[in-house]
This record gives C-alpha cells, structure tokens and sequence, in this order.
C-alpha cells in the first residue's frame, strides 16, 4: 500500500545528492538497473546504513527494499545491500547478511565477500514479518519489516 516508515526513500531521492560520474552512468545505477521498477507495479525504497561503520570516510551501505504484488495474495520481495559512497567499489569482505523469518530463524544468509551488492529474493503474505541483520565486525544491525 505504499505505507513506509520514516527515512526510507525513493531510489531516486536517495541518489540524487551523489555526485555525478564523469561516466554516462553510475557504478550505483548499474548495479540498482535489477532492482529498480520499471513500470511493473512494485514499491522500491532505499535507506542508508549509516549505523555500520566502514573503514573508509564518506562511505556507507544502503538497504534497498522492492515488493511487487503478484497474481495472487502474494508479494514478491527483492532485498539488496550495496555500497555508496566516493569509494565504495565493493562491499566489505567481512560483511553478512542475514534474512530472518517471523520465529528469528535464519532463512537466508550470505557472505559479501567484496561483491558488488547481496541480493535475496522471496515471497511473503500480508502481515508477514522478517527481518534483514547485518554484521559487519563486532557491528550488528537488524531491520524489521511487515508485508
């Protein structure tokens, strides 16, 4: 329904204050092309991760979160992580992210290994709960979500 809690922004909004590339396009648009909706219906939003410290000034992380109704009561779910910043090339090696289900029990996991974003995909009902933990280091931050 479009209900989302403060902070959280269009992908647009949230990329806007970047400065621009002397390419034609951003390392972040190249990686958000999958994620983003193109006309499809689905709900994107984005906040960043500014809680986890990285070694690096001027660079963070971003969640980004897409949900898509499908042809039935169900929502297709996209959760990304993925670096921003003046160098934020790659995520970091240490980094893991982790999607919790309603009971606390992890669902899906997966270890950055300097990639360029973690990507999960799922389904969920309404009033479905989970949530999204990374750890980075003795760093760790939990997001919780409702369908």
């Amino acid at each position: 329904d479009d209900l989302i809690e403060t902070g959280w922004l269009r992908l647009d909004d949230m990329f806007a204050h970047r400065q621009p590339a002397l390419s034609f396009r951003s390392r972040e648009n190249m990686i958000l092309d999958p994620v983003l909706p193109k006309d499809d219906g689905a709900v994107s939003r984005g906040i960043f991760l500014d809680e986890l410290k990285l070694p690096t000034e001027n660079d963070s992380l971003a969640l980004i979160l897409k949900v898509k109704q499908t042809e039935n009561v169900e929502r297709r779910i996209w959760v990304n992580v993925i670096p921003v910043g003046e160098r934020a090339m790659l995520l970091p090696d240490d980094l893991e992210v982790v999607v919790l289900d309603q009971d606390n029990e992890a669902v899906m996991k997966a270890q950055a290994r300097k990639s360029e974003k973690v990507q999960f995909t799922f389904r969920g009902e309404q009033n479905d709960t989970f949530k999204v933990r990374c750890i980075l280091g003795d760093q760790v931050l939990t997001k919780h979500f409702q369908v």
